[in-house]
């Protein structure tokens, strides 16, 4: 998972604006320690600007001074919500908005980009008091599961979700518990057989969840987001616990916006992550575990299917009607999608290849072998 930046943007560009009657401190405290921002405007009553060493600084008096072009890192004093909701629009790609409240309170729920923290890597801190230093301290060191993490996934039993269930109860961080949700209790059941043996293996607890059934809510310090619902990560923020990292790894479009509490989402030091691809890094990271043994990736295949049956299998995937991952294998050209429970029907030969009805390499080669016929 890619790290958090933890300081403004070494060479960036900044945008500092300044409420009437707040105090503005912490700014050259946020740098970073490879180098101060290239240039940084600064909004505030009579467009004063402070001279800051080593790089560039303008004042103006207004917003509308400021041009159109996005910054790296916004740094805003005060708790006007309008004021927000406008410089949410100036985030760039990737960059960093630090909400300094100043001891006061916005007093309602502010539209932000929620789905381009996922699509365009922004982030959202923030801290009351006057210091703007103190907001960059809500960021966690890692966005990973922390030890003693209660993790909550929503929308666990998709593909997405099962793959996400796996990889913490595999990650080897201690004393974690996993609670997993979502309203379709036959995928619940599937992913059940997953994860029980997953979770005693490893020391872990683990339940799953049907929200629909059990309305009451869960308070989580972890919480992942599997349900493209903007409305969810309100939720998630009104509900989880002091320093939760709330993981929006869902495709909300990076178009939309959603009211969020941000006087909750500072006030209690949470944190929103969510990217959108994996390094070279990454993969190597997952590769090595897969080798080891500490993470069975194959634990997450729920069908396997030639070209024929390819079409089929994004169907599937659209209409929830497979929990888990598909495997598709170009060389067998005329076979169709065919979901690992029938496999002892139609190639008795391969289903007893699985271990405790999981896919498996001798099962793969004892397929690739038979269904070529």
């Amino acid at each position: 998972m890619s790290p958090e930046r933890l300081t403004a943007k070494s060479g960036g560009r900044m945008l500092v604006v300044v409420d009437e009657h707040h105090a503005a401190k912490g700014v050259e405290n946020s740098f970073s320690p490879d180098g101060p921002p290239q240039s940084i405007t600064w909004v505030a009553p009579g467009g004063v600007a402070p001279q800051i060493a080593g790089c560039e600084t303008k004042g103006v008096a207004s917003l509308d001074e400021v041009g159109s072009k996005p910054f790296d890192d916004i740094i805003y004093f005060g708790a006007t919500p309008e004021t927000i909701e406008n410089l949410n629009d100036r985030i760039g790609a990737h960059g960093l908005f630090n909400i300094v409240l100043g001891g006061k309170k916005i007093g309602r729920d502010v539209e932000i980009s929620v789905g381009r923290v996922h699509y365009g890597g922004i982030r959202f801190t923030g801290t009351a008091s006057d210091d703007a230093a103190q907001g960059l301290l809500a960021i966690p060191a890692t966005p990973e599961v922390r030890p003693g993490e209660k993790a909550l996934m929503i929308g666990a039993a998709g593909p997405m979700g099962v793959m996400h269930v796996i990889r913490v109860l595999c990650q080897g961080v201690p004393n974690v518990e996993v609670i997993a949700s979502d309203f379709d209790d036959e995928r619940l059941r599937s992913l059940d057989a997953k994860a029980e043996p997953l979770a005693k293996a490893n020391s872990l607890k683990y339940c799953s969840i049907n929200p629909q059934k059990d309305k009451n809510p869960v308070e989580a310090s972890y919480v992942v987001l599997m349900a493209p619902v903007a409305a969810l990560v309100a939720n998630a923020v009104k509900t989880s616990l002091p320093k939760a990292i709330i993981n929006i790894f869902a495709g909300i479009p990076a178009t939309v916006k959603h009211p969020i509490d941000i006087d909750r989402y500072i006030d209690k030091g949470m944190y929103f992550i969510g990217t959108s691809g994996s390094s070279l890094d990454d993969m190597k990271i997952v590769l090595a575990k897969v080798v080891e043994g500490s993470l069975d990736t194959n634990v997450s295949v729920a069908a396997v299917s030639g070209m024929a049956g390819a079409i089929d299998g994004i169907r599937a995937v659209e209409n929830r009607t497979i929990a888990g991952k598909i495997i598709v294998y170009p060389v067998l050209h005329e076979l169709g999608l065919t979901p690992l429970e029938d496999l002892e029907e139609k190639y008795p030969s391969v289903h007893a290849k699985l271990r405790d009805g999981h896919w498996t390499k001798e099962a793969e080669r004892e397929f690739l072998k038979v269904a070529r016929i």
